[in-house]
């Protein structure tokens, strides 16, 4: 084995500019709001009531609302015109 070179100490240590990290984040930021005004400019899909009227020349006769969920666990409705028995499946199958 042989010794190259010695090592030295340094007088203050080691810093990188911090220019090229903040020239990243700026880049970064710039392409992501590009990705975002792309997204929304090459999104074709109707919305809204008036973009169907305007675009389409159609009128609306009605609208499906949108539920809204309250807490946790899937939309159920708690008052059903029908009310089915039912029984969990044994060996022959579902009993109704």
């Amino acid at each position: 084995m042989r010794v190259v070179d010695l090592a030295s100490v340094t007088r203050e240590p080691y810093r990188k500019s911090g220019w090229i990290l903040n020239l990243a984040g700026v880049a970064g930021l710039f392409l992501a709001l590009l990705a975002v005004l792309a997204a929304e400019h090459l999104d074709d899909r109707i919305s809204s009531a008036r973009e169907i009227e305007v675009f389409l020349g159609l009128d609306v006769l009605g609208e499906i609302p949108k539920l809204q969920a309250v807490g946790e666990g899937p939309l159920l409705l708690t008052r059903s015109p029908i009310r089915w028995k039912w029984r969990p499946s044994g060996p022959s199958g579902p009993r109704w």
